[in-house]
């Protein structure tokens, strides 16, 4: 393996242990339902919405987004809850039904994200780097 394998490979080690550290901070999630807030609605306006950490109750949270029609109506929920909370989504004969989308990072539960997290670039970046020098010896 060459010297610049070598540095690939440790840089790899490098930012896997990072990912693997806990860094002890909450998730944080927008937090407002579309009955009673019009910015709650896609795409939403963040800068009208509530934003709340998720509290130590809640087991596995998780920041959702909750679309629900009825007849009369649909409306969106935003918030923090327990990672299976859409399990539980509504579908009762026809008459209710529920979209619902969780995800696992800072405030992530606005409009679905249209890029890959930087993170994920670096590493695929890495990724690539070292089975090229694996697999090429370059």
């Amino acid at each position: 393996m060459t010297a610049s394998c070598g540095n690939l490979t440790r840089a790899l080690a490098l930012v896997l242990l990072m990912l693997s550290v806990d860094s002890g901070s909450t998730l944080r999630c927008y937090v407002c339902s579309s009955l009673n807030n019009a910015a709650c609605v896609d795409p939403p306006n963040v800068t009208q919405i509530a934003v709340r950490e998720c509290g130590p109750l809640i087991k596995n949270p998780v920041c959702t987004k909750r679309t629900t029609t009825t007849p009369q109506m649909t409306f969106t929920g935003r918030q923090c809850l327990s990672e299976d909370i859409c399990d539980y989504a509504l579908d009762v004969s026809g008459q209710v039904s529920e979209d619902c989308a969780t995800c696992t990072t800072d405030l992530c539960n606005s409009s679905p994200p249209h890029h890959m997290p930087t993170c994920t670039v670096i590493l695929l970046g890495i990724v690539t780097g070292i089975l090229r020098c694996v697999l090429w010896g370059l």
